[in-house]
């Protein structure tokens, strides 16, 4: 058996590190690439108080594959549909884009044109982490 060694700070660092993800861009068949780092959703889906959002994203996930305008098109139905209120989800999909954004920073993308919805949620996907993973862990 193989001893477990506890893992160092540098190894933490390179694990947070932003990974440079691809995001719809500003024109219909468009992407850019944006830094983006996972960030803590906590506090923002205490806000929320819809239940279990990881489990029904990773069922979502599961059902849609990884199509990623599925999945986003998925949870703004899902909404609607449980009675989510829209107009708390909008500012919570901004501020997680504002968060998770490393480079190019929120800010400056906005000075030059508002984010979509689909680049929001596709943000919001990311920062989310592996619901996938946690399926698994949930259901035992």
């Amino acid at each position: 058996m193989t001893e477990k060694k506890v893992t160092t700070l540098e190894e933490i660092k390179k694990q947070a590190a932003p990974d440079v993800v691809e995001i719809p861009g500003f024109k219909p068949g468009t992407t850019i690439n944006v830094a983006v780092q996972l960030i803590d959703l906590t506090p923002y889906l205490l806000e929320l108080d819809i239940g279990n959002p990881l489990y029904e994203a990773a069922v979502m996930k599961a059902k849609l594959g990884e199509d990623k305008k599925a999945v986003a098109d998925a949870v703004q139905k899902e909404a609607l549909k449980s009675g989510i209120d829209l107009k708390k989800v909008l500012p919570i999909l901004d501020a997680v884009a504002k968060e998770a954004l490393v480079e190019p920073r929120y800010e400056k993308i906005i000075s030059i044109a508002p984010l979509t919805l689909e680049q929001k949620m596709a943000i919001f996907n990311y920062a989310i982490g592996d619901v996938d993973g946690l399926s698994s862990f949930r259901s035992q």
